[in-house]
């Protein structure tokens, strides 16, 4: 779920505002609201399609394998037609302000190949450091569930809705 947030940030502002599309679609007799639902709706897709490895396939074998109520696998589609909505809010409202402040920009070519090294960097430097945090999160296992649920709180409370079969 956190892959999907970064993931939809990444993509969501060159997807939403700056296709090649746009352009063209903005000139045809469609509603711009429409349009940028649509371009919303796909993006909605394609986290579904992402998280659909992750989330419904693990939870169906464990609803076949377990000997659990059918309301946990209602839970379960409920929830998963729900994750993804979080990401998108964020990401689209990131997207916009991004674009916003890149197109009153000169160089914003410059300044996204700068933004983007330095991403790079980060990410070098978290998978150097892996190791190093992996036994953090193992000397520490008690604090883990505690951990995500500050960090991503909608992963703790997926798991706490399918465990005790409610729908937060």
């Amino acid at each position: 779920m956190l892959f999907s947030l970064i993931t939809t940030i990444y993509k969501g502002s060159s997807y939403l505002f700056e296709a090649k599309d746009f352009e063209s679609l903005i000139s045809l007799p469609i509603n711009e609201v429409a349009i940028l639902l649509s371009k919303i709706f796909m993006l909605l897709i394609s986290n579904y399609l992402f998280t659909v490895p992750f989330l419904l396939i693990p939870g169906i074998v464990y609803f076949i394998r377990m000997d659990i109520s059918s309301i946990y696998l209602v839970n379960l589609i409920l929830m998963f037609l729900c994750v993804p909505l979080i990401p998108i809010i964020i990401s689209s409202m990131i997207a916009f302000l991004l674009g916003n402040i890149s197109s009153k920009l000169k160089h914003k070519s410059l300044i996204l190949i700068i933004g983007s090294i330095i991403l790079l960097a980060q990410y070098v430097l978290l998978v150097s450091k892996m190791d190093v945090l992996l036994k953090n999160i193992i000397e520490n296992s008690n604090s883990v569930t505690d951990t995500i649920k500050k960090i991503y709180f909608m992963s703790y409370y997926f798991i706490e809705g399918l465990k005790k079969m409610i729908f937060y």
